[in-house]
């Protein structure tokens, strides 16, 4: 009776963590008020060419982390207003990484850019596994870990033209695990 129970409480301590939920994370740079940290209006005025340089911020979005990191002849990661819409864009300048980061023991499933932006010179950064799908319909592009386990997803651009609107990271959050309070039985 003994082994069956024990049997029971290992195999419902599986099965919980195969039926782990997964989160998902926006950031949406077509209203940078929604954003953490979040800029008005009135950071994007003409004195300052409509565009606010945020390659030294950090933005967060349910636990996800996104970071920025820039060669020494980059000219960085910027937020742009295009005026005459009123529509605010993320753009990642040559020579710029892009870094999504999961909460503490979590891991990144995919990210995906919304339709409508556009991918430029967009790609993983060499060596980042997972596979990287710029040619569908419903979206931009999409990065995907087909299994694989990344805390971490890194992106470089190697070129002009990126600019995104919104971006959705969807990943797998750290697994509660069960602690015996009690070793014997």
């Amino acid at each position: 009776m003994m082994k069956q129970f024990l049997l029971l409480v290992s195999l419902l301590c599986c099965v919980g963590a195969w039926g782990q939920s997964l989160k998902t994370a926006v950031f949406n740079f077509s209203d940078p008020t929604s954003l953490n940290p979040s800029y008005s209006a009135s950071d994007f005025s003409k004195e300052n060419g409509y565009v606010v340089k945020v390659s030294d911020k950090t933005f967060t979005a349910n636990g996800v982390s996104l970071s920025f990191n820039d060669l020494s002849n980059s000219a960085g990661v910027w937020i742009q207003r295009i005026n005459s819409e009123s529509a605010y864009w993320l753009m990642p300048k040559i020579n710029s990484y892009v870094i999504f980061t999961a909460p503490e023991g979590g891991l990144i499933e995919s990210i995906e850019v919304g339709k409508g932006s556009l991918q430029g010179n967009f790609s993983p950064d060499k060596g980042q596994g997972g596979t990287f799908d710029a040619s569908s319909s419903d979206y931009c592009w999409k990065w995907s870990a087909d299994g694989g386990s990344y805390q971490a997803v890194k992106f470089f651009t190697n070129g002009g033209s990126c600019q995104f609107n919104t971006i959705t990271v969807t990943y797998k959050p750290r697994a509660d695990v069960l602690t015996p309070s009690a070793t014997s039985i």
